[in-house]
């Protein structure tokens, strides 16, 4: 889009439309920002570059914040370090995603801030909400109007419209066979990714004292939110609740501080000990980055390879697919696999002549493996990420 100055990502409003490829919600305002910027410096090594800086500067923000509040240069450098170190929180920066710049700026504790990161992630709202509240500041809420209006607004410039990705969220949901645990079971599910993602002393240590964190009353409220909205067809990924732990975590140090442990010694064991146990990811991260690297070189083979038709894959692997083939319009050379399935449309009658697959991993979903292995004769490549790929 940046590329051919094409601003549509589908046309009359469509979200069930499998005759066309489109991405599965519109970028968030943030992300085409952050997007233009690393174009306007020339693309490729840039975006590597936009993302490293925006988790040093999350870093920077939690350091900051903490030898504020706290008054403590060493308390505040663990924080930052503890934060800088974290498997998930690495695996964020690599990935570009959006909860480094949404963890950057609700570490800092400003309202505008806070305001700020309503570009960043919906979830925002709230916290800004939260804290013009607790303030009683109720003109911190004024620049909220024009920022909420951003979103549906950014919605009908690019597919017609305003509420393209509520609609579109539900049908990838059913399409993808993402998994849902309802409001119900996604407690337990939030409980062993938060073990995860601090460990277990300085989760137990943020729970006892909340108040060490300031934004524990919004942290909150966004479970509570992500919760509530399984039951309207959205879905639980790993990566929107890790982002309200690692907010939390940087502050979870603080609030062990003021645990009455009487004993020095036994302080210091205990903060050595959560601090490594909150490092307990790295090897399945390692893993994890060892498969995305390997993925990624094989998206970038089958895209140089080139086609006649379209292809089909899984809609989360297009886009790479089709930068490494030069496109700027996928639209009408891709179809997404699971979609396809899901409609029980043939491959023929979209024109698609080589289909792209990553068994093994969360790009492959059951009924859109069975729908493939359906049709004979079908052109089918298994991507090699695991020693084992091939047509």
């Amino acid at each position: 889009m940046l590329h051919s100055g094409a601003i549509s990502i589908t046309e009359g409003g469509r979200w069930d439309d499998s005759s066309v490829y489109y991405p599965n919600t519109v970028p968030k305002p943030f992300e085409l920002l952050q997007a233009a910027a690393a174009e306007s410096l020339g693309g490729g090594a840039a975006h590597a570059a936009l993302r490293t800086a925006l988790g040093c500067a999350a870093v920077l923000a939690v350091t900051l914040s903490v030898r504020k509040a706290t008054g403590s240069g060493r308390m505040a450098t663990g924080s930052g370090l503890l934060l800088a170190a974290n498997p998930a929180f690495v695996m964020l920066c690599i990935s570009g995603s959006p909860a480094i710049p949404f963890i950057a700026l609700l570490s800092c504790t400003s309202p505008a801030a806070a305001a700020a990161s309503c570009l960043v992630r919906p979830e925002g709202f709230l916290y800004a909400v939260i804290q013009a509240a607790s303030s009683r500041r109720w003109r911190q809420l004024l620049p909220l109007i024009p920022l909420a209006a951003a979103w549906p607004a950014l919605n009908a410039i690019l597919t017609g419209n305003p509420l393209w990705s509520a609609f579109e969220v539900r049908y990838a949901v059913s399409a993808m066979q993402y998994y849902n645990p309802g409001p119900l079971g996604f407690w337990p599910w939030a409980a062993v990714r938060g073990l995860m993602v601090m460990g277990p002393l300085l989760l137990l240590a943020i729970l006892l004292k909340p108040a060490a964190w300031p934004r524990a009353a919004g942290g909150a409220a966004h479970l509570a939110m992500l919760s509530v909205s399984l039951a309207f067809g959205s879905l639980a990924l790993p990566r929107y609740v890790d982002q309200v732990f690692l907010l939390g975590l940087p502050w979870a140090p603080v609030a062990g501080a003021r645990l009455p442990i009487p004993r020095k010694r036994i302080k210091a064991a205990l903060a050595a000990a959560a601090a490594a146990l909150s490092l307990a990811m790295w090897p399945s991260t390692l893993d994890q980055m060892r498969l995305e690297h390997r993925l990624g070189e094989e998206l970038d083979r089958a895209g140089r390879e080139g086609w006649q038709g379209r292809m089909a894959a899984n809609e989360l692997l297009v886009p790479r697919i089709a930068l490494a083939a030069g496109m700027d319009d996928p639209r009408y050379r891709f179809a997404s696999t699971d979609r396809m399935a899901w409609e029980g449309r043939a491959p023929g009658s979209l024109g698609v002549t080589r289909v792209v697959t990553a068994p093994g991993t969360i790009y492959s979903r059951e009924r859109a493996e069975r729908w493939i292995e359906s049709f004979a004769g079908l052109d089918v490549e298994i991507l090699d990420v695991g020693g084992g790929g091939g047509r």
